[in-house]
Order: C-alpha cells, then sequence, then structure tokens
C-alpha cells in the first residue's frame, strides 16, 4: 500500500462509527463512546417484572442503581466529529435541570390589547341572559351559565335515548321471537326517530339560545396556557416525583428503562467451553486461589484464638461490679450518718441525767449544744451513781456500730478488687478484638469462593475441550439471541488500513494516541519485552476481527420536561450565566455490549511472549481497545472477567460480561433568556397591583365630582363648605372625555392578570 494512500481512522474510531450507522444518527442527538466501556453488574438492576406493573413495585435499591446509572452528564466538544470520552464530567441532570427551572422567570409580555381583549370577551360571557332559565340557586344564569344549563339538558336527553335504544336491542336480542329484531328496527324508524328528534332539537336550543358554538370559541381563545405555566408545571413535576434515597444524602428520581426487564439479557450466551481459552493457566489460577483460601481461612482462625473473652458478657460483669461497689458505698455512708447520730443521742442522754434535765426539755438541748460548741467533753459526767454514767445499752449499741462499719468496710474491698479484675479482663478482650480483621477476610473469602466457584464451572463443565478449536470458532456465541433484545455484531480490521490516532477526548489527561495500541487501555507490566510487544501489535499494523452482540436501552423519565426549555426566548434570567454554558446534552439511551470476542493476528515468533503477556494481564484491571475487563483477583462474576488464549497464530480474547459502550445524548434547547431588567421594572406599566375596591371608589368619586352643577364656582380660591379648596373645574368636554377615559381603564384593569 502507498504511503499515500488514504488511511482508514483507527480501530476504536471505526467501531464508533459502526455502532453510529447502526443505532441511528440525528442533528439533535450525540453519540459519545465510554472509554473503557463501563461494565454492569446484572443484580444490581433485577427485579421481577412478571406483572404489568411492575415498574410501580419496582424495589427501591433497583429505583435508585438506575437513576444512578443514568443521570450523569458527559462532555461533548461539537467540533469533533467523534466523541470519545474517559467517563462522566461529575455533573448530575436532575441538578442540573433544576438550576435550570430556577434561573428563568417568564416574562409579563402580554399587552394591553390582549388584556383588554380577553376582559370584553369574559365580560360577555358573564352578562346574565333573561328568561325562564334559573340557576341551581334561583338566579338569574349568566350567559356561560346558561350554556352548563342547557348543555346538561342535551347530554341528559342524549343519554335517555341511548339508554332507551339500548334496553330494546338487548330485549330483541334475548327473546325467542323470531320478529323481535324486526320490531326493534320498526321502532327504531319511527317511535325512535321521535325520541332522536328529541335530542336534535335539545341540541337546536343548545345552539341557538346557549349560544354553543359563540361560548365554545371564546373559550378556546380564553384557554390558552402561557410559558409561566409550562416553567410552574415542570417544576411541579419534580417536586412530585422526587424521593430521598436509602442513605439519606440525595435526591432520587424515577427511571424507566424500556424494555423493562433489559437487565435479563445481560447474562452472557457463552458456554463454560468457550471460555476455556488456555486450560493450563485456568487450572494454575484455580490451584492459586485454593491457596489463597486456605491461608485466609488459616488467618481467620488465628484472629479467632487470639481473641480473650466476650466483650459484651465482659461489659455486664463490669457493670454489675459497678453496681455492687456503688452499693456497699453507700451503704458505708448511711452506716456512718447513723452511728454518728447514736452517738451525739447517747451523749445528750447522759449529759441530761448528770444535770438532771429532761431529754425533751428546749433548755438542755440548747445548753448542750453551747457546752459542745466550747469543747466541753463532759469528763466529769463519766461516772455514774455505780461508777459510770453511760449504761450497758448504750454501750452495746456502739460495739453494734463498730461490728458493722467493718464488715461494710470490708465488703467495700472485696467490690472495688472484683471492678478492677473485670475492667481488666474487659480492657485485655478489647485490645485482642479482631472481629472487624475477621469480618474483612470473611468478605474476601466468600468473594474468592466464588472465584473458584466460576473458575470450577469454566474448567469441569467444558469436558477438558482443546484449545485449538478456539482458532475457527465463530466471533460471537453459537446460540442465537432474544428476538427483539440483541443482536450480532461482526467487524474486520486488516493490516495497514487503519490510522494511528483517534478521537479520544477526556478531561483527563489520557492521550489519544493510546488507543491505537489493541491493549492500550490494559494494566500490565512494564517490563521492555512485553513493552515492545504492545508497540508492536497497534491497531493500525494488526489483523484483528471484532465481535459482540448489542442493544440499545432507552430511558423515559415522566418529571423531566426539558421542552419547556424551548421557551427560554420569552423568560428573564436570573442569573449572570446561561443553563447552556454548561448544560449541553442530556441521556436519553445507552448502547449495551455483550459476550465479546477479539482475534489478534500474531507472528510465530511472538507466541510465546503472547502467551507470557496474556496471562500476567489477567490479574489486571482495564480493558481492550473500547472494551473494559475486571481483574480476576478483583471481580467476583466471571461474565465480567476477561478470558485469553493464544494458538499458532493469533490471540483470542473473550469478554463475556455485559458494559454500556455508548450513550446516546439529547442536545439541550439553546438559553436564548434575557437579562432581567435592573433599571427599570420587568412588569409593564399597564399591569395594575392596586385593590380593585380602590379603584371604584375613585372612580365614583371622581363620576360625583363630575356631576356637580356646571355653573358652579370655578374659582381656583372658592372655599367648599368643610374650609378646603375645590380645583378648578374641567370644561364639558374635557370632563365628558376624562370620565370615559376612567371607565375605560376601570373595564381594562378589571382582572388583568386572569
Amino acid at each position: 500500500m502507498s504511503d499515500t494512500a488514504p488511511k482508514k481512522p483507527a480501530a476504536v474510531d471505526q467501531i464508533y462509527d459502526h455502532l453510529k450507522d447502526l443505532f441511528g444518527k440525528s442533528d439533535k442527538q450525540a453519540l459519545v463512546m465510554e472509554f473503557p466501556g463501563r461494565v454492569l453488574d446484572e443484580s444490581a438492576y433485577r427485579f421481577n417484572t412478571d406483572s404489568i406493573f411492575a415498574n410501580m413495585t419496582k424495589p427501591q435499591p433497583v429505583v435508585e442503581a438506575e437513576f444512578r446509572l443514568t443521570d450523569n452528564l458527559f462532555d461533548v466538544d461539537g467540533s469533533k466529529e467523534r466523541h470519545i470520552t474517559g467517563g462522566p464530567n461529575g455533573k448530575k441532570l436532575s441538578e442540573s435541570f433544576e438550576q435550570a427551572l430556577n434561573n428563568l422567570a417568564p416574562k409579563m409580555d402580554d399587552t394591553a390589547t390582549q388584556l383588554s381583549d380577553r376582559n370584553k370577551l369574559r365580560k360577555w360571557l358573564n352578562e346574565p341572559v333573561q328568561g325562564n332559565y334559573r340557576d341551581k340557586d334561583g338566579n338569574v344564569p349568566s350567559r356561560i351559565g346558561l350554556y352548563e344549563i342547557l348543555l346538561e339538558e342535551y347530554e341528559t336527553t342524549k343519554q335517555n335515548f341511548e339508554k332507551l335504544r339500548l334496553d330494546k336491542l338487548r330485549k330483541a336480542k334475548a327473546s325467542d321471537d323470531a320478529n323481535a329484531l324486526d320490531d326493534y328496527a320498526h321502532w327504531l324508524a319511527t317511535s325512535g326517530a321521535a325520541e332522536k328528534a328529541k335530542v336534535e332539537a335539545a341540541f337546536n336550543d343548545l345552539v341557538i339560545r346557549g349560544y354553543y358554538h359563540e361560548v365554545r370559541k371564546f373559550i378556546g381563545f380564553l384557554d390558552v396556557g402561557t410559558e409561566a405555566e409550562f416553567l410552574d408545571e415542570a417544576k411541579s413535576k419534580m417536586r412530585s416525583a422526587a424521593m430521598m434515597s436509602l442513605d439519606e444524602t440525595e435526591t432520587v428520581y424515577p427511571v424507566l428503562m424500556q424494555p423493562t426487564n433489559w437487565f435479563e439479557g445481560l447474562s452472557t450466551d457463552f458456554k463454560p467451553v468457550d471460555l476455556l481459552l488456555d486450560p493450563e493457566h485456568l487450572e494454575a489460577q484455580l490451584m492459586s486461589k485454593y491457596k489463597e483460601k486456605r491461608e485466609i481461612q488459616s488467618q481467620i482462625q488465628s484472629f479467632r484464638s487470639a481473641h480473650t473473652g466476650d466483650e459484651k458478657a465482659l461489659q455486664k460483669q463490669v457493670d454489675d461490679a459497678q453496681n455492687e461497689l456503688d452499693n456497699a458505698t453507700s451503704d458505708m455512708l448511711q452506716n456512718y450518718t447513723e452511728a454518728t447520730f447514736a452517738a451525739i443521742k447517747i451523749a445528750y442522754n447522759a449529759y441530761c441525767r448528770q444535770n438532771q434535765k429532761k431529754p425533751n426539755d428546749v433548755s438542755s438541748a440548747e445548753a448542750f449544744g453551747a457546752e459542745a460548741k466550747q469543747g466541753g467533753e463532759q469528763k466529769e459526767a463519766v461516772e455514774n451513781s455505780s461508777g459510770h454514767i453511760l449504761e450497758e445499752e448504750d454501750i452495746d449499741k456502739f460495739m453494734e456500730f463498730q461490728k458493722k462499719t467493718i464488715q461494710q468496710q470490708a465488703s467495700l474491698e472485696r467490690a472495688n478488687r472484683q471492678l478492677a479484675r473485670v475492667k481488666e479482663s474487659h480492657a485485655k478482650a478489647v485490645s485482642t478484638n479482631t472481629q472487624e480483621t475477621v469480618q474483612i477476610l470473611q468478605s474476601r473469602l466468600a468473594s474468592l469462593q466464588l472465584e473458584i466457584d466460576n473458575l470450577q464451572k469454566v474448567v469441569l463443565q467444558s469436558g477438558g475441550a482443546d484449545q485449538t478449536n478456539h482458532a475457527d470458532a465463530p466471533l460471537c456465541p453459537a446460540s442465537s439471541p432474544k428476538a427483539g433484545a440483541f443482536f450480532d455484531v461482526i467487524m474486520h480490521f486488516k493490516q495497514g488500513e487503519t490510522s494511528d490516532t483517534s478521537s479520544l477526548h477526556s478531561g483527563s489527561d489520557t492521550s489519544s494516541h493510546n488507543v491505537s495500541f489493541i491493549f492500550g487501555s490494559h494494566g500490565g507490566s512494564s517490563s521492555k519485552e512485553f513493552s515492545d510487544f504492545q508497540k508492536a501489535h497497534q491497531s493500525h499494523n494488526t489483523d484483528f476481527e471484532i465481535g459482540f452482540r448489542a442493544t440499545k436501552v432507552t430511558m423515559d423519565r415522566g418529571w423531566l420536561s426539558p421542552e419547556v426549555l424551548d421557551y427560554s426566548k420569552d423568560m428573564y434570567r436570573l442569573g449572570e450565566t446561561k443553563y447552556s454554558d454548561s448544560f449541553t446534552h442530556y441521556p436519553v439511551a445507552f448502547i449495551v455490549a455483550k459476550d465479546i470476542t477479539m482475534k489478534i493476528k500474531v507472528a510465530s515468533e511472538h507466541t510465546e511472549t503472547a502467551k507470557k503477556f496474556m496471562q500476567s494481564q489477567s490479574s489486571s484491571s482495564g480493558g481492550f481497545l473500547c472494551f473494559g475487563a475486571s481483574s480476576s483477583h478483583s471481580n467476583t462474576n466471571e461474565s465480567n472477567s476477561s478470558y485469553s488464549g493464544v494458538t499458532d497464530e493469533s490471540i483470542i480474547i473473550r469478554i463475556p460480561g455485559p458494559q454500556i459502550l455508548m450513550w446516546v445524548l439529547e442536545e439541550v434547547p439553546v438559553d436564548r433568556s434575557a437579562e432581567y431588567p435592573k433599571d427599570k421594572s420587568a412588569i409593564p406599566d399597564f399591569f395594575s397591583l392596586e385593590d380593585p375596591s380602590a379603584l371604584v371608589a375613585k372612580a365614583e368619586e371622581r363620576r360625583a365630582f363630575l356631576s356637580d352643577d356646571a355653573t358652579a364656582e370655578t374659582d381656583v380660591s372658592s372655599e367648599n363648605s368643610e374650609g378646603g379648596r375645590h380645583p378648578v373645574r374641567p370644561s364639558p368636554h374635557e370632563a365628558r372625555a376624562f370620565a370615559e377615559a376612567m371607565l375605560n381603564e376601570l373595564e381594562r384593569r378589571e382582572n388583568p392578570l386572569d
């Protein structure tokens, strides 16, 4: 091929163009490829869709998962032919749309002529119509009221005739008489025609006396929605649909996916034998995971044996010991108090006996207290007539209190020692608590077990198939996709027909030339051997084929009314920034790919290196070209992992799991709003917020003033009866003109905003 021959776009760009041709083009829409594809977890969106009311009974976690999946916004560069991005730009559709609505205010641009014309029609419709008809309150009806009365009469007459006709028809059908239907036809042509004529007469009465056509025409003129109503309805829809997320961190809005059971087709159509591309490597992976499982189990056992004591039980013992200590302390304090009061009482009684005073006498207590304050020990009163003034009963009480005090002191010390022991045990249990570590290891063990089960399913159910058979296998699974869901997409790329540049665009520093590497989006080793292998197998100098199954899923948001933004030219902008500066497109659909197969031609001298390279990639996350894949060590679903094998002439890569390749974005109407006026009012002068009763009062006052005697004093300095001054009276022509202007003003200002 000549060096001057035109090169085809890069492989990723060709995939982009092919999908764009398959799923349609539109001037108002943009297709954005997410690079690499976003891997989907089928279980996060699964729910029972057997009932036609499935969307109404959708579980809240599924509602939130679908909302978070579809609420992202993407950057779109209008200057580029293709839009390939590394991911969302961090902004949310729901928040951006709500901000756009709250930044707009409708213009009050109804002209005085429009308001006047509407008021004339209202006045005509509300004029009373004299006649024999009365409304339900017995009053003379207005013209619109008479229309409603006559319309009800017509509808009632029509309903009665239809009921009569259907009753006779049912009886004729149910009758055994062979002539019953003939009798019904005869009645319909004779008596039935007369009944139907009553219906026509009622309608004619409605047309002539009820102004049927005129009323409907005028109502049609008056019943015209405004931009302000559309804006308010859009906000009302968002408020009605909003709900708080389960974790109470964000506002969630429902999204209806089409088809409703879109998640059912996400499971792979590959059979286990299709994924057995390198049996030896998969068996080695399986043995490695078994070894890791045993190590984790050993770690869990070690951590559990290191844990001493049950924290909850020991904490209860600490609480109980603390209560015992508190009770012992309280008992001792109470005993000290009782002993003190008893000693004082004994001393007082002894004092009274010595001094021959009455114990109940207040003067005795005061004298005893005074001597006690002076420090008198009453030593002379120690002995009584028989040798001691204290009685034997008093001495027994002292001994009883002393014995009780010693016992309570011992109980207090025991409670204190017990509390110290259980606190020490509890502290040791807390310090050796490995519950969180064990939970982490158990979570990893559960994930590892799923990986082992998945690998076993692939290895055991494959029946020991030879991987060399995969070189001639079709690019898509042999089983046919479900009708109306996924369909097969197959693409071929030949050496020299693709360029080494791409349209990749992202907010990050991802270089566009990276996508020229078939393995460029995949993590891996940085050794020189593998680096040379990557460079040698780029999309522009390698023959390869791609096959996958794809479908489009659309989303409907009943709370989203973007059409209201089409009226932005008739609205004011409350802020300085236009919403379309940052809110340009929003997602309406996405394209899902699954069961991806890539066959890459390799030279025979690169076969061994290719095998080592692909085996090293099984522990890395990333992808191939625009297709994403998860690491075999970090993924619990075998469908999201990548499987690879190397034959004598090619590398075969299969990614069973579903992933979003492209987003279909709808263009947001351009913000054509005007800045809110700062130097004048946005409300026209002919809008009056004044109380209508005040206007009527002014008009009546002016009418009374103009009806005064035309020959009255017109002198500016003449005084009225209250000592005030009359203004200069206008001429008769001026007075008539002013009166007509005031009456027109009243008529125009009557309900100007309705």
